[in-house]
């Protein structure tokens, strides 16, 4: 099973738009007619991050003409699903407010932290951050080790970011290699973490999770917890491979992917909470409406994937997902309980899942 970090190191940073300004004219996503519902000849893929190979996607048009919109990435934020779609950053969601940034510099879109409307930091070979309309490069400790003529052995790549605490106090990046960097917001310089234990050296992580300005989590090959101001290598249940994704409920109450099962974190120990059946992979657990977990099971070449949904009221349950006929799908993104985005795996479209009705629509500009 490979995890996102590994993917990011394999496959590099995507390359984009050289537009220098962030903040853009707003675009609006508009649903295509059609919509239809999973059939048997359907098929669902992973993510990249998960194992999934080219060539099952579709090239035609979808539910009545019209190519979907090209869509190179797409980001779980604060403010919603955003979609790399073209030269330009867009959110979705009908509740959500039309927002755009152009996309960040070259090499720089492997994850997003957005703080405001006008305010976010993009990461991959380096980092961005765009504030009142620019993206600018700032500065890391470690920026000769960005370059790729370097040998993979040794060169970084930053795979995740995040910003939490009162004000936005604290910010995080983490990345191959053993790369957890702090943010100095009146330096605007990013610096390595030179406190972690001993035995995270060298190790790969690929995601970070802020929960207030003096607690965080950083997850990959290895799981550390940083409060107030010291880090702790936490110990995983026995058997499980590298966590893939990290979802926080409460500070006793987080939750992990590590592909073939969900762990659970109580405030003193993980354990494996749940192992989904037939084999399949679990995607990176996601948050919605304050507490309702969902994670999303897939495997390349199967009719149907699983959607596993927990809430402390009611526990779990389980419901199919088919894909859009013929149709390869990448990262999906909840928007909320009743919705959700996926992008193809070609990067050729982007696409609404309506959760209730078991529906997908097509989008284009």
């Amino acid at each position: 099973m490979r995890a996102a970090w590994f993917a990011f190191a394999l496959a590099g940073a995507l390359g984009v738009s050289s537009l220098t300004g962030c903040v853009a004219v707003p675009t609006s996503f508009a649903s295509r007619t059609g919509a239809f519902t999973p059939n048997a000849n359907s098929s669902l893929v992973s993510s990249p991050a998960f194992g999934a190979a080219p060539g099952a996607d579709a090239t035609g048009p979808i539910g009545g003409g019209g190519q979907p919109v090209s869509t190179s990435a797409l980001y779980a934020t604060n403010l919603g699903p955003i979609a790399l779609v073209g030269v330009q950053l867009d959110t979705l969601g009908l509740d959500k407010p039309s927002f755009f940034w152009n996309a960040p510099p070259s090499g720089r879109t492997n994850a997003l932290a957005i703080v405001s409307a006008s305010q976010g930091w993009a990461v991959g070979a380096g980092v961005s951050r765009c504030d009142g309309g620019t993206w600018t490069t700032e500065g890391t400790d470690i920026d000769s080790q960005f370059s790729s003529a370097l040998p993979a052995s040794s060169q970084v790549t930053l795979t995740d970011v995040a910003f939490g605490g009162a004000g936005n106090s604290l910010g995080m990046a983490v990345g191959t290699h053993g790369t957890v960097l702090r943010y100095n917001s009146s330096l605007q310089r990013w610096s390595s973490d030179q406190t972690l234990p001993a035995s995270a050296a060298g190790k790969n992580f690929g995601t970070v999770k802020i929960l207030s300005g003096t607690e965080a989590w950083v997850a990959g090959e290895v799981v550390l917890h940083w409060q107030a101001g010291t880090w702790t290598q936490t110990t995983l249940p026995s058997g499980v491979g590298a966590v893939e994704g990290l979802a926080v409920i409460g500070p006793n109450d987080i939750w992990a992917s590590t592909g073939d099962s969900l762990i659970h974190w109580n405030g003193t120990g993980w354990s494996i909470a749940f192992v989904p059946t037939g084999g399949h992979s679990i995607g990176s657990p996601q948050i919605v409406n304050g507490n309702t977990l969902v994670g999303l099971a897939v495997e390349p070449g199967v009719t149907s994937g699983l959607m596993y949904t927990y809430d402390p009221a009611k526990g779990w349950s389980v419901s199919s997902v088919s894909a859009p006929p013929g149709v390869g799908l990448d990262t999906l993104v909840m928007a909320d309980a009743n919705t959700a985005y996926a992008k193809s795996y070609d990067n050729t479209g982007l696409w609404k899942y309506d959760v209730v009705n078991r529906l997908w629509s097509a989008y284009s500009k």
